[in-house]
C-alpha cells in the first residue's frame, strides 16, 4: 500500500518484490492484493477513528529518528487513546503534518508537549505533566 501511495505502479511494485524476495509475482497479483488490503484496512481505520471520537481526550507526541545511512532525520507522530493508536511518519515536525494527517482531531482535547505546531493547530491543548516538569517555561 505504501509503495502504491508513493506513486509506484503495480508493475514497479512487482519488480521490487522480485528483486527483494527473489520470487516472481504478476502485476495483476499485486493489484489484487493491494485492493484486498485497502478494503481490510478501511474497516480497521474506521474502528480506530471511532475509538478516537469516543474518547474525551487524545495524548500526542512526536519524536525524531534517523532515516537510513544518509543520517537524515524523520519524525514519527503518535496519537493515543485508551484502545487505539494512530501513527504517521513524516519528514518534518511542522503544523502541516497535523493539518493533513491529524486534522480530524483538531476539535478534540489534546494532551501534548509545548511544540508550536500543537499550540497552533489544536483548539483545546493541555500540556502534558511530564513535559511541564522538565520545562523551565510554563
Amino acid at each position: 500500500m505504501a509503495l502504491f501511495e508513493m506513486g509506484c505502479t503495480d508493475a514497479r511494485i512487482a519488480g521490487f518484490i522480485e528483486s527483494t524476495f527473489y520470487f516472481r509475482i504478476s502485476e495483476a497479483a499485486v493489484a489484487k492484493a493491494r485492493r484486498a488490503m485497502a478494503g481490510a484496512s478501511k474497516k480497521q481505520l474506521e474502528e480506530i477513528k471511532r475509538a478516537f471520537r469516543e474518547s474525551m481526550f487524545v495524548h500526542m507526541d512526536e519524536t525524531g529518528f534517523k532515516i537510513g545511512v544518509l543520517g537524515k532525520t524523520g519524525y514519527v507522530w503518535v496519537a493515543v487513546v485508551g484502545n487505539a493508536v494512530w501513527v504517521h511518519f513524516a519528514p518534518t515536525r511542522g503544523a502541516a503534518v497535523l493539518r493533513e494527517h491529524f486534522g480530524w482531531l483538531s476539535r478534540r482535547a489534546v494532551v501534548a508537549d509545548g511544540l508550536p505546531a500543537y499550540r497552533a493547530w489544536f483548539q483545546h491543548l493541555q500540556r502534558c505533566c511530564r513535559h511541564l516538569r522538565n520545562s523551565s517555561r510554563f
